[in-house]
């Protein structure tokens, strides 16, 4: 591995690692029983309420340190067994924090509403306060505490099992494919992602052939694994009287199904847009029309060359520097505490992430580089993400807890700062800009074709598994049916990904349904913060850390409507910002013709 994860445990299974899961399993016992003595709230024991809360969030404070270290360990090394049992004996513990917050929420939704506004007025639970209204909130979609608890413990060998299943077999799986010296090479599936983002269509297309034959021998295998995924949520939504399985998504993300319609309408009536941007990036490439393994490919641009981990990085540190030096200090940081796992490895799984422990206040990045412009801003979107913690770190637990719409604002954020640092710049050639250029069209494409494309599918899918088993047949041509919808005229006949389902782990997330909406929502929010900065220069900086740190206390419509003044279930506010994205499409233009 190459970062370095001792700030955490100075190794695994060392005797402060023994010794911090011990003490884990105590405290949570004796908060169990504090709570089980403390039963309502009332007047005469809120101070002691207060007290057990913040005895509660230090508690899943060090929860979460611990699963963070062990998504560290298993993402590194996805063949290591030690690894892979010792996260699954924390999800099995799991289900003791998971009952005892379900109880939590139901003292809080039982509450009378005098007893409760008096409770979240205790100096001690300052700060918290959305954190318990949302808890109060998730009250009223709860089983009773003995049905929860079970629930929990099911999860472990149902849904959470499936889940792991996925990644030890993404982790594991590998494909054949030709390369652009015409050898058959074989490469682990976390390969797949920058191979089929390459510049050679040939191996693109090879890589792309065998990745998808790699999954279509476990096509049966993935089918069980969503429609139990998806079986058992509906099941647990009827149970606690959901009527929508979106509801929890919507709650999730912290927003209303209104402002995801206005999201998605504004798309709807924008595609014009994005298809002409795929259109002329097919035209460039000399392509009449695109397949899917095409999406992500750069332009065969003038004068590139492959970029290097440390060129790359250092295109991001000057861009951050330049215009966000708070920022460059704290990518700095990152670099010289090696915070990163970016080689290669047939080990790793696929994809990024970024994670973190609010015991110790640190990040840790998750990729894999492969010499290309797309990996570059795969790094500065992660080290935004890292950013928003960092900026967090004077907030307690309780209002750190910021949702997956307002996270992704922040790395894309990040994103656009390194492009436009590029693009703006004297000190970057043309053929630099144009890398940058064609990055951010590559973005738009996957931002509002794709990703919706994402969206659509597993809502579908949902619709249809609430009869009964979707089959393997019938969810690729859903697949495939959402694609020839999003992408119109743009794609070719046979150039349709059939197996995305099987290939993309984010729909095999246990703890988060719908892993999609949230990076376009994200996406097109930051884009209007970045329109703000730029036409207010370096005093809007304070403005978005603050915009940052209310992300983890309150509503996604709030925080913009405080930060920005904007109405974010106008379908117009929306528009604005796809809209905008004319500017960089123009400047590619500009400089290709």
């Amino acid at each position: 591995m190459d970062w370095d994860l001792t700030s955490f445990f100075a190794e695994f299974n060392s005797q402060d690692y023994q010794t911090f899961k011990a003490d884990l399993l105590s405290d949570l016992d004796q908060i169990t029983k504090e709570l089980a003595s403390l039963e309502t709230i009332a007047g005469e024991n809120l101070k002691a309420w207060a007290k057990w809360i913040g005895e509660w969030e230090d508690l899943s404070t060090r929860y979460g340190h611990l699963g963070s270290y062990l998504e560290c360990l298993t993402a590194a090394d996805a063949h290591d067994e030690h690894y892979a049992k010792e996260e699954a004996w924390l999800q099995e513990n799991s289900t003791g924090m998971k009952s005892l917050g379900a109880r939590f929420n139901t003292i809080l939704g039982q509450a009378n509403e005098e007893e409760f506004k008096t409770l979240i007025q205790e100096p001690k639970l300052q700060g918290a306060e959305f954190h318990l209204i949302k808890s109060r909130k998730e009250a009223l979609f709860q089983m009773d505490d003995e049905a929860e608890a079970l629930a929990s413990e099911l999860n472990v060998n149902g849904i959470n099992a499936w889940s792991r299943l996925y990644d030890t077999l993404s982790g594991q799986l590998k494909f054949r494919y030709v390369d652009a010296k015409g050898e058959t090479r074989t490469a682990p599936m976390g390969q797949r992602v920058s191979l089929i983002s390459g510049p050679n269509r040939v191996v693109r297309a090879s890589a792309f052939k065998g990745s998808n034959e790699a999954w279509a021998d476990h096509e049966t295998t993935c089918n069980a694994a969503l429609n139990s995924l998806a079986g058992t949520r509906h099941t647990l939504d009827k149970r606690r009287g959901s009527d929508h399985f979106l509801n929890e998504a919507c709650f999730a993300a912290r927003l209303e199904q209104e402002t995801l319609n206005a999201l998605f309408q504004a798309i709807d009536e924008t595609l014009a847009l994005p298809r002409e941007i795929l259109k002329f990036r097919s035209k460039k490439m000399g392509i009449e029309r695109a397949a899917y393994y095409d999406l992500d490919a750069p332009l065969n641009l003038p004068d590139q060359e492959p970029i290097s981990w440390e060129s790359g990085t250092a295109l991001v540190q000057e861009s951050f520097d330049a215009a966000y030096p708070a920022l460059g200090a704290f990518n700095k940081e990152i670099l010289e505490k090696r915070w990163v796992d970016y080689q290669p490895r047939d080990s790793k799984r696929p994809g990024g992430f970024c994670t973190g422990s609010e015991l110790i206040h640190e990040s840790r990045i998750f990729m894999t580089f492969k010499d290309t412009m797309t990996a570059v801003t795969t790094y500065a979107h992660e080290v935004g993400h890292a950013w928003h913690s960092r900026v967090m770190t004077d907030q307690r637990k309780f209002a750190c807890d910021y949702p997956m719409t307002l996270a992704e604002s922040a790395s894309t954020f990040a994103e656009l700062l390194l492009s436009d640092g590029v693009i703006s710049s004297p000190d970057f050639s043309d053929a630099q800009k144009l890398t940058l250029l064609d990055s951010d069209a590559v973005s738009i494409i996957s931002y509002l074709l794709d990703i919706p494309v994402r969206f659509r599918w597993e809502k579908r899918f949902y619709e249809e598994r609430r009869d009964g088993i979707v089959s393997v047949s019938r969810m690729k041509a859903l697949m495939e049916e959402e694609q020839r919808k999003q992408f119109g005229d743009t794609l070719a006949e046979g150039g349709f990904d059939p197996y995305f389902w099987c290939s993309k782990l984010h729909f095999y997330i246990d703890g988060v349904r719908f892993y999609n909406f949230p990076y376009t929502f994200g996406y097109l929010l930051s884009v209007s913060l970045f329109a703000r900065f730029k036409a207010e220069g370096t005093p809007f900086l304070s403005e978005y850390e603050t915009f940052l740190k209310k992300s983890g206390s309150m509503s996604c419509e709030q925080v913009v409507s405080e930060t920005l003044g904007e109405n974010i279930q106008d379908p117009a506010f929306w528009k604005r910002a796809i809209e905008s994205l004319n500017e960089p499409f123009t400047k590619l233009k500009g400089l290709l013709f």
